[in-house]
């Protein structure tokens, strides 16, 4: 791929990732940051022409107070590596291995670099105890099938990750992007008249957020991670709103899987939520009606006519 298709090839890939923040709440993110490296020699490229790193950059960075975690300012760090001409090869591990090592050195010299302060500066005044940096390797091809996957073609991360003190760190590939954006667009069609909001879950991690909704536009980065979205759905004016409680999963459909998502839901939003759903990627109501049928009754529901 010459030099030309490759930067045309990466700001596609930067414009896909600037919708999907734009769509999740994650706006007005900052693209394109750079810092200084403080371990040039540890943190040079393979192959790079220079023997020590002087910087490192990051595609988009965007940072949110959680709604999972009390106190607790998350911090994204993107590195959005992106193909248009080409399938990526079937054995990814090598290549992706490589773009894995380079986001979390990136991060590991953004916890003492001057965007680090700025961002204390940025939330001065509210209430925080704890600031997770969140390194997000956004791998994806418009060559290829939207829903590709590419996680699986990997054959191990860990041992990469292994040699970083890190908390968390994502990949999100075609298939991952397009369930949580399908996932978006299927409600808004399906519940036009409802505002959609991702629910926080309580926790003792967020206990102290008593006084605060257990939901917000702003989808928590810890879904990246995570086979299934929980969502509320919001109709009426305040004080008389109704919700509805919706998950959207990646999982296939079985009535133990639809059992437990309900009891899931009974057992985090029964004090707010008046009903329920749902979604599967394989539900089809001829074959499962049946079993549908069964998982209300254990739980004493029944089917809303819409």
């Amino acid at each position: 791929m010459s030099g030309e298709n490759s930067k045309s090839s990466g700001e596609t890939g930067e414009n896909i990732i600037d919708k999907f923040f734009n769509i999740v709440g994650w706006k007005n993110a900052n693209p394109n940051i750079s810092f200084p490296c403080l371990r040039g020699e540890k943190h040079t490229r393979a192959n790079a022409k220079k023997q020590k790193r002087e910087l490192h950059g990051i595609d988009v960075q965007y940072a949110y107070l959680s709604g999972l975690e009390s106190d607790t300012l998350i911090n994204i760090l993107g590195s959005v590596k992106h193909t248009k001409n080409s399938s990526y090869p079937m054995s990814l591990t090598s290549l992706v291995k490589n773009h894995i090592k380079d986001i979390l050195d990136a991060e590991t010299c953004y916890r003492v670099s001057p965007l680090r302060q700025e961002l204390n500066r940025q939330f001065y005044g509210k209430r925080i105890s704890k600031v997770r940096n969140v390194p997000v390797l956004f791998f994806l091809s418009s060559h290829d099938e939207p829903d590709t996957d590419y996680l699986s073609r990997i054959a191990n991360t860990r041992y990469v990750t292994q040699d970083f003190d890190i908390e968390e760190f994502y990949i999100v590939d075609n298939k991952k992007l397009s369930f949580i954006l399908d996932a978006i667009s299927y409600l808004k069609s399906a519940y036009p008249q409802h505002d959609i909001y991702f629910h926080h879950a309580n926790t003792s991690l967020n206990m102290m957020d008593y006084d605060k909704p257990p939901y917000s536009k702003t989808l928590p980065v810890e879904y990246l991670g995570s086979s299934y979205i929980n969502f509320l759905l919001k109709k009426g004016e305040n004080g008389e709103e109704v919700f509805t409680f919706i998950t959207i999963t990646q999982e296939n459909f079985s009535e133990d899987a639809l059992s437990n998502y309900i009891f899931s839901a009974q057992e985090h939003t029964s004090k707010i939520a008046s009903s329920y759903g749902v979604g599967f990627a394989d539900y089809y109501s001829d074959d499962h009606v049946k079993d549908v049928n069964k998982a209300l009754t254990k739980h004493n529901l029944s089917i809303e006519k819409r």
